[in-house]
């Protein structure tokens, strides 16, 4: 289902004609890779140098993995010979993703992949013009860069099948694809955690894998926050795969996962990867998102969309999904919907993410915890990852829970790196603290 993309190797070249790219230019054509397809901002595009780019391999790489074109891949076989590395070393080779159906890389809209192409074909000239002034007069850009950008430049449609607004210059609905590296299951995730260690690793059998979203480009659409990932989701699937038995220890996993405001269901399909038997929920009806529109969006509903979400991707457990309306929760345990019947018998960890930003949603949020949080279970918690928008805020939700008799703790984790994040974020809530919370009675 997933393709290992890590080889161990003893080079630091890889040669194809008469370029080489070096393991830090091969590093930077990565990382560009990773943050397109997760819609990073243009300006904050990490672009390897012009001469790095203005390479034939280079170019090649960029035409087929990240425009997607159906040349053969250049770094899919494993087997490539690459020299210069001490042995003790190893280089993770990417192979393209390209493939077919649920396999095949998603793109983002028009506009992004227009204004990014932009500026790579500004840098790819500036290179090809270094290279001719140092006498290699057959240097020049592929053509079919200005191809691309000439298509994107005069169409007025979108290149993908997404809905569409009209003539208006609002951001679009696009596919959000966020690529990352991971072990196998939640059980190999705990163990990579007990083995680490200072001794060097002659290589680390990691697979890279991809979550694949429909999102909208601005924070509020159809009255609703739902519709787009989160910074705190983000930072939440971090520490699940990097400090999951602080986190979530094998005795939580075994439970079972409900993800409380799944929203587009990035973290659940995460927990789905990795082998969880999770339940997303969200407000809405259990009926939405079973049938798509002709654009195959799915609904613009949050509980629409999570299912629809789930439809793109390949876990190694489908999250299942439910609508789960928080103020229910102050309903009489007869009246409220089989839903919160199943999930109070189950005693699953909860987890959500951002859910913390309404004063108004706070009380029915903790409702909702008290309820699913069984009174005989000390072992059972929930984990809240929260972006600290508003003190206020996140202090009346800390004494809330108080007043419900539930004990909450910081869970001391050190901060995802943001320079070389696990997950590439939007940038719309930079420099926000994210604090994550673990809830028990």
């Amino acid at each position: 289902m997933y393709r290992s993309y890590l080889c161990s190797v003893s080079v630091a070249t890889m040669t194809i004609g008469s370029d080489f790219l070096s393991k830090n230019e091969w590093s930077l054509l990565f990382t560009l890779r990773r943050q397109y397809f997760a819609l990073y901002p243009p300006y904050l595009l990490s672009l390897p140098p012009a001469s790095t780019l203005a390479s034939d391999i280079a170019q090649r790489y960029l035409l087929n993995d990240l425009l997607l074109l159906d040349d053969d891949d250049i770094v899919a076989d494993c087997n490539t010979e690459i020299e210069g590395l001490p042995e003790e070393k190893s280089m993770r080779i990417e192979p393209s993703m390209k493939g077919k159906g649920k396999a095949r890389l998603k793109e983002p809209e028009a506009g992004y992949k227009k204004q990014v192409l932009r500026k790579l074909v500004d840098r790819l000239e500036r290179g090809v013009s270094r290279k001719i002034e140092d006498g290699d007069e057959e240097a020049e850009v592929d053509e079919r860069f200005y191809e691309i950008l000439a298509g994107l430049m005069v169409s007025s449609h979108p290149t993908s099948t997404l809905p569409e607004a009209g003539p208006s210059t609002a951001p679009k609905t696009s596919y959000r694809t966020f690529i990352y590296d991971s072990p196998v299951s939640m059980e190999s995730v705990s163990r990579r955690r007990q083995e680490k260690s200072d001794t060097p690793q002659t290589s680390v059998q990691l697979e890279e894998r991809r979550i694949t979203l429909l999102e909208e480009q601005i924070a509020i659409q159809g009255g609703t926050t739902g519709l787009r990932t989160w910074t705190a989701a983000l930072h939440l699937a971090h520490h699940i795969l990097h400090h999951s038995n602080l986190l979530l220890p094998p005795s939580d996993v075994t439970r079972g996962v409900v993800e409380l405001g799944a929203g587009t269901g990035f973290v659940s399909l995460l927990l789905g990867q990795l082998g969880v038997n999770v339940i997303g929920t969200d407000l809405g009806d259990d009926e939405e998102g079973h049938e798509e529109d002709e654009q195959g969006a799915g609904f613009r509903t949050p509980l629409g969309r999570l299912r629809s979400n789930i439809a793109l991707n390949e876990c190694a457990i489908t999250p299942s999904v439910r609508a789960l309306d928080w103020t229910d929760a102050k309903r009489p345990r007869a009246d409220r919907p089989g839903t919160w019947t199943q999930l109070e018998s189950e005693r699953r960890t909860i987890v959500a993410a951002d859910v913390i930003y309404d004063p108004d949603l706070v009380p029915p949020l903790v409702d909702a915890i008290d309820v699913l949080l069984h009174k005989g279970d000390e072992g059972q918690c929930a984990i809240i990852s929260a972006t600290v928008r508003n003190q206020e805020t996140f202090d009346k939700f800390l004494n809330t829970c108080k007043q419900h008799g539930l004990i909450t703790e910081d869970i001391d984790v050190p901060p995802m790196d943001s320079s070389s994040p696990t997950f590439w974020d939007s940038a719309l809530d930079a420099g926000t603290q994210v604090r994550l919370i673990r809830i028990t009675r």
